[in-house]
């Protein structure tokens, strides 16, 4: 980018043969635009050459019109000299525009190769935009984990206590026979072992086989009961 003083350009000096233009045809034409970009213009700097010409009345030629860049946020030839100033802060807060607006207007002119005046870049230093306060961190809630679900304790069922019933028939020998206690059972050939349950599994005395045997012989069997 260049720094070019447009305000002070001669719009007589090019022509497209070469030299100046004639007598009566000054104006921004073809050969003007040319030159400007060969010295390294910018799009800003070609648009605002032609509010130079608009406020100089000088004519701006067809071809220079149908390839002008679009216009500048703001138009800088038109208050004061040809650039940024305090006249153009001035009427720009004269029409309602915000300080963030003028500051976009000298800022685009800074970033363009448009001259700004000494006192519009101080206005530029002093009017900062506000810096929002900083908004709180938040800490986001904490989802409490979720209590898994307990499967409450089965109790077994009691198993029912069984008593188990007597068996009858269960002394067996002669081994088991003691005294006062009495037993009837079945013999087998040749062996006196007794077989049969006690006298309180059948509920009466019965006497030995043996005994009664003895007492037939000896003739002393009495008090017999069946």
């Amino acid at each position: 980018m260049t720094k070019i003083n447009l305000g002070a350009w001669d719009f007589n000096q090019y022509s497209m043969s070469g030299g100046k233009k004639a007598a009566g045809t000054k104006r921004y034409g073809q050969a003007d635009f040319e030159k400007l970009k060969s010295m390294g213009a910018t799009d800003a700097q070609l648009s605002l050459l032609g509010g130079v010409a608009n406020q100089k009345g000088i004519k701006i030629g067809q071809w220079v019109s149908n390839n002008l860049p679009a216009a500048n946020p703001w138009p800088y030839a038109k208050y004061g000299n040809w650039d940024m100033g305090m006249k153009d802060i001035n009427m720009a807060q004269a029409q309602g525009k915000s300080t963030g607006d003028i500051r976009g207007y000298i800022q685009h002119a800074m970033d363009n190769d448009i001259n700004v005046g000494s006192k519009a870049q101080d206005w530029f230093k002093n009017n900062q935009p506000a810096t929002p306060a900083a908004t709180p961190a938040t800490i986001p809630a904490t989802t409490p984990a979720a209590t898994p679900a307990t499967t409450p304790a089965t109790t077994p069922a009691a198993t029912p206590t069984t008593t188990p019933l007597p068996i009858p028939g269960t002394q067996t020998g002669q081994a088991n026979v003691g005294t006062g206690y009495n037993a009837l059972g079945i013999m087998s050939a040749g062996s006196t072992a007794n077989t049969g349950g006690t006298s309180k599994t059948f509920g009466r005395n019965k006497r030995k086989w043996q005994d009664i045997q003895s007492q037939v012989s000896q003739g002393t069997l009495k008090n017999m009961t069946w």
